[in-house]
């Protein structure tokens, strides 16, 4: 989210309104980031010196490292959340039925 988005149109306080590490919007923001750099720089390696094995040592291999641990985070998160929706489905689909059988 936003943090002006947040503060404006939510009403929230500026400090809730940061985006903070753990929320998958911003894990998502950082992947793409992330994957860009990586993209340019793999390509850049392969420009500069064609297919060749003078082009590993051109490449950021931390970068490609902190590539893989971000994309690993973001599919955590999404499959967490993921889940935690589809538990809370089920407890609207429960809630739902008993409101229904008193009717």
């Amino acid at each position: 989210m936003n943090c002006k988005l947040g503060h404006f149109y939510y009403g929230k306080s500026w400090k809730e309104s940061i985006p903070i590490a753990n929320q998958i919007d911003l894990q998502k923001i950082l992947l793409v980031a992330t994957a860009t750099f990586e993209t340019t720089d793999v390509a850049d390696a392969i420009l500069r010196n064609g297919f060749d094995v003078t082009a590993l040592l051109r490449i950021n291999f931390v970068g490609i490292l902190d590539l893989g641990f971000k994309s690993l985070q973001v599919l955590r998160s999404t499959v967490v959340k993921s889940k935690k929706i589809d538990k809370l489905d089920k407890d609207l689909q429960d809630e739902w039925d008993r409101v229904y059988q008193t009717i």
